[in-house]
Parts: structure tokens; sequence; C-alpha cells
């Protein structure tokens, strides 16, 4: 099996939405290549957010690195309970909060750090998208994200690939 590395590259931006987003700290702000001290933020009073992220081909997922806000202040605006579905791009919060997840995590208090979650099996071996449902935070009225990361590797399914640049390049 090869190596975990960063599936950022993988991610569809283009199809990256998320529920409950301030207009002012969209989730763009924590893909890959934003800037390093922008913000998703939730709507004011609600610190629930429901990130969707599809990724351009099939991957096994290895790993999701979520960095909450650092900034001074944003103590209790990190996520603290948080869920993972897979291949469900129009998964709803009333789905999220009954339907039982893949994956629960309870994130601990030390705010600033690099949130590692970690794990393996079936669960996440032939993902096309996932769902990551921040249901609550540490006690504030909003949550804040400063960077989501994904690692694992692309899952080869035989089909071949091609680009719009170069279609040539599928047959190889």
């Amino acid at each position: 099996m090869q190596q975990a590395a960063s599936l950022d590259d993988k991610v569809d931006s283009r199809s990256v939405e998320c529920l409950n987003q301030s207009t002012d700290f969209p989730v763009k702000n924590i893909l890959s290549g934003a800037d390093p001290e922008a913000l998703l933020a939730s709507d004011d009073d609600d610190p629930q957010l429901l990130i969707k992220v599809s990724f351009l081909e099939k991957v096994r997922v290895a790993g999701i690195h979520i960095i909450p806000s650092d900034k001074e202040g944003d103590e209790e605006t990190f996520p603290a309970t948080v869920k993972i579905f897979s291949n469900n791009m129009s998964l709803g919060f009333s789905e999220a909060e009954s339907e039982p997840a893949l994956e629960t995590w309870e994130l601990s208090v030390d705010a600033g750090a690099v949130h590692a979650l970690q794990h393996g099996g079936a669960k996440f071996k032939n993902v096309d998208s996932l769902q990551i449902f921040v249901e609550s935070n540490a006690g504030a009225d909003i949550t804040k994200v400063k960077s989501l990361h994904f690692y694992g590797q692309p899952v080869d399914t035989g089909e071949k690939h091609w680009s719009v640049t170069n279609p040539s390049a599928a047959y190889k």
C-alpha cells in the first residue's frame, strides 16, 4: 500500500460548499492555496457547519486535519463534535443530526493545535466526497476553522482519466 499523502490537489474546489457559513468567511478561505490568515466561520448565533467536499477522483482517506482559529479570543470557537459522512453530497442538517455518521470525533480544547483525525478501514477506502458536520463547538456562538486538509491516496479503479488540455495523456 502507498504512503498517505496530501489529497488537497484532488479536491474539486468548484463543488466544495458549506451550509451555514458566514458570507464574510466562506469555505473557500480554508482550502489549499487560500490566504493563510483567512477563516471559515459559521453564521451568527449558530455554531453548526456542514462542509461538503467532492474529490476529482475516488480516494482512500487516511486522515483529515482540522486546524481551528488561533486568533486571540477564539478559544471557544473550535469544532468540538465532528461527524464524518461520505458519498452523500445532498446531506442536509436534519440528516446529519439524525443519521449515524461513519465516525464521530470529540475534539479537545487545545485551540490552535492541529486536530489530526486518523482513521482507516473500509469506511473510507472508495470515497467520492466527504461531508464534515460540525455539530458543536467549545461554547461560542460561532465556529471558526483556519484550515482543512485531507490525506490518503487515489484509488486505482482501472479507469483512464483524461485532461481537457491534453486528451491524449489518457491513452499513455
